[in-house]
């Protein structure tokens, strides 16, 4: 005990230990156990003294509200709030007659504060049945009282109740309070006045502020009475008197933490004032007045953060918190400067205190190299080293916007609320970032695919901030969110709508009205589309990239109402008034498509050329598209060498390596395969055959995921077949290419399947041919058997329904084999067949069936029947 007394807690520990572990019965045991528990405490052997109270609470017997207070206390100088609130919880409803009661009850509201709940804090303290109330009446100028009810002002504060916080702290006993109270008192109430935008009230406030702490005699908070002061006028805009104020802070009495802090804010307002100069000037001048901190993790840090703000001026950054995902400005040696001074206080001093603001001032260096992912983990160090504050807040947004950027929508949106819903009781926060964080919570939603979430928080930006540009831009991706992705036409036009009536001179009205057009084009409503647009244009006289999107628009709708020749006219006077435009190549696509439709394949031919020969126009797929479609021009305008000659379209587009787009280089192969076969200019049908096959098999062999495997297949199949009249071994090459369509190919078509039993019957009547009368019988009945499957439907899978031109097919070449197998009555019953499931067919079998009858008749008189 008089160790204990005399605060030797290291003896003290020592000696209660060695008395529990030699009387272990005697009644002096609870306490003795207490008290090297407290002892322990005073040293912060935190987990110690946790073990000890733990293990011997239940035999505490008259002292179990201390063990139990010493407990929760050990829980919270350890950071485990929850753990804290638990035990202090247990004292105030177990140990109501407790004198600990006051402290355990403001205990566990100290630990619910930092738990981050501000609601529960309220109750605890307001309540005036509760257990703090019901203590402070017996004391009501205990310390544990006067701290509840700041704390209670705390908690009304970040719950945003400027009133009830300011009553609080006005109803505190000013006799009770000595001169430290006093100050915090008066910072208090500074801070809730800033926080409910009563500047000029706040700084007023400061007045007091700055006498109270001259009683304290604390150079400290002297220090942070003048910089809070200062803050203010800096906020009012005050920028010359905020100066003189933090130059006060400059003097060698003040703490260094705080010295240095006043000349950053110097350095910040002179280069608000637009004097870099200046600044680097007062650098070298305070060095030399403070030649110790040369090598500090401070100058490191001041020393950074000019360079990083010369980088600003220098690259022209004027908002750092523009969108995620804009270009990044030119780099500079002062951002190179500034990300080196960083680095080295990060690896210098590995327990400053100034770590947070160092890791922040590195992502930003990073994120403006453009280095996301670099960024991101600056920005997450900044987070986990930071204190509650406007840095830590700009540090998890920037956090978002690096998650954000690296493509991963989900987790931003995640940090971005958290932001909101944790950050909102800082005024400058609330004012400059949050709007921004809500702003990317609407996009990053979009994203997400989360259009409620998106529409709610735009309709609460309307509430907070109605006549912010970003509320309008929110509304506006709302809108288009509804439009395009969603195909929600008449809920966007109703975003649309509120919007003009919200914003209704804003710059970004030409463009809603436009959207507003579209919403009937996307419920087909063309005529009223068309009419939207032509409004528009009436009322929007100036040439611009609106107007030529409306126009274009205009000329698209005019089509899709019916008007073919008008449409026309407007596509062709676009491209006259707009050829530089993005458009420009739809509207010449557009041209192009329409002679193709007519027939006048020429004429198409020379418009599809026009897009990838003009140099003024991006390439991008339409530029292939129309090397395609030129292509097909030219196919069935049997202008073969255009097609598929040399310099063929579809040539040019199957050698140029650079194209991106793998679906139309195999489309480009299919067609180029069918040209060459086509093309009659080579007199050698088996060479035209030939390399019209390198072309169909390369498609499986580079593009086997694409539709036109199966196709391809069975066109292999055709012209293996074809060579095999020189080359008898190209016979099973076009069996097994038929059969792998039909057994192996899942997504093969009915098409693709009926092209390759059509073509499996073929190769097997070629093997039929020079065989012995039986064999080749025999081969021709299974030849009938596949064209039959067709006929019959055999090939159909589940949901399928005959294809009109196979069943023709099969069924005239079945009818001509059943003939030709002297099988008179089948084939009769395919032509009957034929007959009445394609009635137009009935005039060209009539004469078969009539000879077909003959026969029959005859077969039948010479049978005696």
């Amino acid at each position: 005990m008089d160790s204990f007394r005399t605060d030797v807690f290291e003896r003290a520990e020592r000696e209660f230990r060695q008395f529990v572990a030699t009387y272990p019965n005697s009644p002096l045991l609870p306490e003795a156990i207490l008290l090297q528990a407290r002892s322990a405490l005073q040293q912060t052997n935190l987990s110690a003294a946790i073990a000890l109270l733990s293990a011997n609470v239940a035999k505490a017997g008259q002292l179990a509200d201390q063990y139990r207070y010493r407990l929760a206390t050990a829980y919270h100088s350890s950071s485990n709030y929850a753990a804290a609130a638990a035990s202090f919880l247990f004292i105030t409803t177990q140990y109501t007659n407790s004198p600990l009661l006051l402290e355990a009850s403001y205990g566990e509201a100290l630990a619910r504060f930092k738990l981050g709940d501000p609601r529960r804090v309220i109750r605890l303290l307001g309540d005036r049945g509760g257990a703090y109330q019901l203590a402070t009446r017996a004391r009501p100028t205990d310390v544990s009282t006067l701290r509840g009810r700041l704390l209670l002002a705390e908690a009304l504060l970040k719950e945003s109740d400027y009133a009830g916080a300011e009553d609080v702290v006005a109803q505190l006993p000013e006799a009770a309070l000595t001169p430290e109270f006093l100050w915090d008192r008066a910072y208090l109430q500074c801070r809730i006045r800033l926080a409910a935008r009563r500047l000029d009230d706040a700084l007023e406030t400061t007045t007091n502020l700055v006498r109270t702490a001259a009683l304290t005699s604390s150079r400290t908070l002297a220090a942070d009475a003048l910089a809070m002061q200062a803050d203010i006028l800096q906020q009012l805009n005050r920028l010359p008197e905020a100066l003189q104020v933090y130059t006060n802070n400059l003097a060698d009495t003040v703490p260094t933490d705080r010295r240095r802090l006043a000349f950053l804010n110097i350095v910040e307002i002179k280069l608000a004032q637009g004097q870099p100069a200046e600044a680097a000037q007062m650098l070298e001048a305070f060095l030399t007045r403070q030649p110790e901190d040369a090598s500090s993790d401070f100058l490191l840090l001041i020393s950074g953060e000019l360079h990083l703000k010369l980088h600003r001026q220098q690259a022209g950054v004027t908002n750092l918190f523009d969108e995620a995902g804009g270009p990044p400005p030119a780099v500079t040696n002062h951002l190179h400067a500034a990300l080196a001074q960083f680095d080295q206080l990060l690896v210098a001093y590995t327990n400053s205190p100034l770590r947070g603001k160092a890791w922040l001032n590195r992502g930003w260096c990073l994120w403006l190299e453009d280095k996301i992912t670099e960024s991101a983990s600056a920005f997450r160090g900044a987070v986990e080293a930071l204190p509650f504050s406007e840095d830590l807040a700009v540090a998890r947004f920037k956090l978002a916007d690096t998650l954000y950027r690296q493509g991963d929508p989900t987790n931003a949106l995640i940090a971005y609320r958290a932001l909101t819903n944790d950050f909102a009781s800082l005024p400058r926060v609330r004012e400059t970032l949050l709007p921004q964080a809500l702003y990317q919570i609407v996009r990053t939603s979009i994203d997400t695919g989360d259009a409620r979430g998106a529409a709610g928080t735009a309709a609460g930006m309307v509430s907070l901030m109605p006549a912010s540009e970003l509320t309008e831009r929110a509304l506006w991706l709302v809108g288009w969110d509804r439009l395009l992705r969603l195909r929600q036409p008449r809920e966007a036009r109703a975003t649309f709508e509120e919007l003009l009536e919200r914003f209704p001179s804003r710059p970004l009205r030409p463009e809603v009205e436009l959207a507003l057009a579209r919403t009937q084009e996307v419920e087909g409503d063309w005529p009223g589309a068309l009419h939207s647009y032509e409004e528009w244009l009436s009322r929007h006289s100036e040439t611009n990239t609106l107007r030529a999107r409306a126009e274009y628009s205009r000329a698209f709708a005019t089509d899709r109402a019916g008007d073919g020749t008008n449409a026309f006219q407007l596509f062709t006077r676009f491209l006259s008034q707009f050829p530089a435009d993005e458009l420009a190549q739809r509207a010449q696509m557009w041209i192009a498509s329409r002679f193709y439709r007519d027939g006048n394949y020429r004429e198409a031919l020379r418009q599809f050329q026009m897009v990838p020969e003009n140099t003024n126009w991006p390439v991008n797929r339409l530029t292939y598209e129309a090397r395609m479609m030129a292509g097909r021009a030219a196919h069935s305008a049997q202008l073969w060498k255009d097609a598929a000659g040399k310099d063929g379209h579809f040539t040019l587009l199957l050698n140029d390596l650079n194209c991106p787009y793998d679906d139309l280089v195999a489309e480009a192969l299919y067609a180029y395969g069918d040209t060459t076969i086509e093309d009659n200019t080579e007199p050698n049908p088996l060479l035209r055959y030939s390399e019209a096959l390198k072309a169909f098999a390369r498609i499986p062999q580079r593009y086997p995921n694409n539709r036109l495997v199966p196709l391809a297949w069975g066109r292999v199949g055709d012209c293996c077949l074809q060579l095999a009249s020189q080359d008898p071994k190209q016979l099973a090459e076009a069996t097994n290419a038929y059969l792998t369509v039909m057994t192996k190919l899942p997504a093969a078509d009915l098409n693709a399947r009926s092209l390759a039993e059509f073509g499996l019957a073929a190769a097997l009547r070629t093997q039929a041919d020079g065989k012995a009368p039986a064999e080749a019988t025999a081969i021709l009945k299974v030849v009938l058997d596949h064209l039959l499957n067709i006929v019959f439907g055999k090939n159909l899978r589940e949901g399928e329904q005959p294809d009109p031109v196979w069943v023709e097919k099969a069924g005239l070449a079945a009818g001509r084999l059943a003939e030709e197998l002297k099988q008179a009555r089948i084939a009769a019953n395919i032509y009957e067949r034929l007959s009445n499931t394609l009635p137009p067919l009935r005039p060209r079998l009539q004469e078969r069936l009539n000879k077909l009858q003959d026969v029959l008749r005859n077969e039948k008189e010479q049978r005696g029947e």
